[in-house]
Order: C-alpha cells, then structure tokens, then sequence
C-alpha cells in the first residue's frame, strides 16, 4: 500500500479522487476490516471476506476527479469517526480507510438487508 496524507470526514460520506481508484459500476465491496479500518475494493483480497467484522455493498457516485462512496448506516454507526486517512495500492484496486476516533459506538457493526453480520471470535 502507498500511503497518502489525504484526510476526509467520512459520515455518512467521504469523496475520493479517482487517482487513487478505479471503480467499474455504481457500487464497491466494504469490508469493516477490523475497529479502525474500513477496506474498499471491487477485487478485495482473500483474506478480507474471511476476516473481516462485516461486509457489504455500498453506493458510488462518479462525478469528474473524485468519487462520492455513500456509507451503509451500519459503517456510519460503528466508526463514529472524525476523519480518515486513506491509503491506496498502485495498481488502484482497492482502498484502506484508517478511521481516527477515540471510540466506537458499537462493538459489531448491525448488518443490514443487503449485507452479513460476521462475529468475532
């Protein structure tokens, strides 16, 4: 991963420049990687399906030099976070959000309709 010195809010929100990115379609694979990480990616690796806290699909909006990735409530309520630091690899398939909050509000994410509740063991 290259690291990068972009920080955004992130509720419910967060706007990333396509130079960091490619994303094919309307929506990405999000995986709450564990409680301050938050992974994006159409082509995640192995591990993260397996691994992750929960898992999901989430709304892309494309517009000219950033994309807008609308998080799920359950994203949104479980980082309670301030900002992010965001973190891409160089062949641009997939994203590391790396929350900075002091807490959390939850100790799971709540699943939704469209994705998995996953338990940590």
């Amino acid at each position: 991963m290259q690291i990068t010195n972009l920080k955004r809010e992130i509720i419910p929100e967060v706007f990333i420049p396509k130079n960091l990115i490619q994303i094919v379609g309307n929506t990405i694979r999000i995986f709450a990687l564990d409680a301050t990480t938050i992974g994006l990616s159409n082509t995640p690796p192995d591990f993260w399906p397996r691994e992750s806290l929960w898992e999901g699909t989430t709304a892309v909006v494309d517009a000219e030099d950033h994309y807008s990735i609308l998080f799920p409530d359950a994203i949104v309520n479980f980082y309670s976070p301030r900002t992010i630091d965001i973190s891409g690899d160089p062949d641009r398939s997939r994203l590391l959000l790396v929350v900075n909050s002091s807490r959390t509000k939850r100790s799971q994410p709540v699943s939704s309709k469209k994705s998995k509740t996953k338990h940590s063991p």
